[in-house]
């Protein structure tokens, strides 16, 4: 059964898809809640003044597609069909641990310009070589290689695409103003860490790929 954590959770991150606002209360209770969960590894190799770049190993990720990225229930089915799979809709019927970020990419893809979005939950470490796969087409696992990417992190709730799209572009102009080399603008990708009932300390993020 979805938790409340984990509803919310998806609140957040279609109603930032789908450009939807959503009111939560004050309640501060769950602010340690992603602290226990495993995060996606990475290395920092450049800590500038407002980014970082870092290097993130090869990892499994369980993930879901659509080209309907406008549409907010699209991205109630992607969130609930990655969480079925970790709810135990998987060929081991295993449930498997919540980790962070989730992570989110929109791209424009093919000539006529058309948008595709992405979700996914990174896999734990320890079911990085023994994957549980999914059942039915909705979700599928993705083997990412080793990557880089520049990286701005900041706080507040981001239940609006303007907001998402608005620090993207300080991200951008930084790192252009850096004249930081290798950086594809042509990808975005942006990362959840906290649930919305945390109102202190919260990390977003966005993401550009870079070429080592």
């Amino acid at each position: 059964m979805v938790t409340n954590v984990f509803f919310l959770l998806f609140l957040a991150i279609t109603g930032a898809l789908a450009s939807t606002d959503f009111d939560f209360s004050d309640d501060d209770s769950e602010d340690s809640y992603f602290e226990k969960h495993e995060m996606a590894p990475y290395t920092v190799i450049k800590n500038a003044e407002t980014y970082q770049v870092r290097v993130y190993p090869p990892t499994k990720w369980a993930c879901a597609q659509t080209n309907k990225s406008e549409d907010k229930k699209e991205g109630m089915r992607m969130f609930m069909a990655l969480f079925d799979y970790i709810d135990g809709m998987n060929d081991m019927e295993m449930e498997i641990n919540m980790t962070v970020p989730v992570s989110m990419r929109k791209d424009k893809k093919g000539a006529d310009g058309t948008k595709w979005c992405q979700m996914c939950f990174y896999i734990p470490s320890a079911l990085q070589e023994t994957t549980p796969q999914p059942q039915g087409d909705r979700v599928f696992i993705q083997e990412r290689p080793r990557m880089m990417f520049a990286t701005r992190t900041f706080g507040g709730y981001m239940m609006r695409m303007k907001q998402w799209k608005a620090e993207k572009v300080i991200l951008q102009e930084d790192l252009k103003m850096a004249e930081e080399p290798g950086v594809d603008f042509s990808s975005t990708y942006w990362a959840v860490y906290d649930p919305p009932m945390k109102t202190t300390n919260r990390r977003n993020e966005v993401w550009f790929p870079m070429k080592e």
